[in-house]
């Protein structure tokens, strides 16, 4: 297969996948189920991911293909790429019609390391794109600079949690405000405006969650560490690309600030 320099012609395919998400949302006719994990799938996620699907085997064939809802490619570890889809990050928020759901494609390279994402949210009208190379991410065309240090007093600043982080940690310790807006890539590329949001707490969460933002924060100087303050490493989720544990994002500086005001319930 060709060497993969730039991924800015899945943007336009992205903001399809987007309007097809579109054209079910709110919608009375939405079709859904849960699925053997407890969350939901609706019609749109799978219509979603079929295009998406269809659309990189076509400009990008003989990649790996990882999606939320399954599909017909079997990983192969000896290929160079590897492309992550998630068809509709927040689904239970999106079939109850409210805005923090978003589309997102992330690319890995050999070693399953973030290197290019498009996080597309169309209730919100914003897309964020970081492409291969040492370029900056952009949020709907501008170039995002730099987090800055944040306020260690916290009087301005709020964590994003995600929807069952209140079952198994307490946040009472943290001095700022808490939001919650039902997506786990939502909220990573929220941190990465630098509009007030420090810190993300993320339970639960599967490669498809974070391969595409992860590429964003990264360019504006925020981590993703697991529950020891350990880096992510993808290879070893090779298995069911689930992981095992809580993942916490934010620029070191905000994380050493205020990771230790999180802290787990007992017998959680």
């Amino acid at each position: 297969m060709a060497d993969i320099t730039s991924i800015a012609d899945l943007v336009p395919v992205v903001r399809d996948a987007g309007a097809i998400a579109l054209s079910y949302y709110r919608a009375n006719s939405l079709s859904r189920e849960a699925k053997a994990d407890g969350s939901l799938v609706t019609h749109a996620d799978l219509e979603v991911q079929a295009f998406l699907v269809n659309a990189l085997r076509r400009s990008h064939p003989g990649t790996n293909l990882i999606t939320e809802e399954g599909c017909d490619s079997p990983f192969d570890p000896q290929r160079p790429y590897t492309f992550v889809i998630d068809p509709i990050d927040g689904t239970t928020t999106f079939a109850a019609g409210s805005p923090g759901w978003c589309v997102c494609v992330g690319l890995l390279d050999a070693a399953l390391r973030p290197v290019a994402g498009i996080v597309w949210a169309p209730a919100w009208d914003s897309l964020w794109f970081a492409d291969l190379g040492p370029g900056p991410a952009y949020c709907n065309g501008l170039a995002l600079p730099g987090l800055a240090a944040p306020d260690r007093e916290g009087k301005t600043v709020m964590m994003l949690i995600g929807s069952h982080s209140h079952r198994s940690h307490d946040f009472k310790d943290f001095p700022g405000k808490i939001r919650s807006f039902g997506s786990s890539a939502l909220h990573l590329c929220l941190l990465a405006l630098g509009r007030g949001y420090a810190v993300a707490h993320i339970p639960r969460s599967a490669l498809w969650d974070l391969a595409a933002p992860q590429a964003v924060i990264e360019r504006v100087g925020a981590v993703l560490r697991g529950p020891t303050g350990e880096a992510l490493d993808h290879r070893q989720l090779a298995d069911d690309w689930q992981l095992p544990g809580e993942v916490l994002a934010g620029t070191p500086e905000a994380l050493a600030a205020w990771a230790g005001s999180i802290q787990p319930r007992d017998g959680a």
